[in-house]
């Protein structure tokens, strides 16, 4: 099984930055596996068995934390020091 790499490119980023919601959405798409797994929290039964389960009020603000981060973005190259 062949896996598909994914990336970002610089146009997508600045059309989100300019409010693109379509490209907002890849940017959320393309995190959303690594949100998902930081939003993934293990609960245990009374008989010690555990299970999985996605606190989306966590997922929520990651995925905000994201959408903020893109539009705080410098799309300048930096200097060389």
């Amino acid at each position: 099984m062949h896996r598909k790499t994914r990336t970002l490119n610089a146009r997508t980023i600045a059309a989100a930055k300019k409010g693109n919601k379509v490209a907002m959405e890849k940017i959320l798409d393309y995190f959303r596996p690594k949100l998902v797994k930081k939003a993934t929290l293990t609960m245990y039964d009374c008989y010690g068995m555990p299970h999985a389960y996605i606190n989306r009020d966590l997922l929520e603000r990651l995925e905000r934390r994201v959408i903020w981060a893109t539009m705080e973005y410098s799309m300048k190259p930096r200097s060389k020091k």
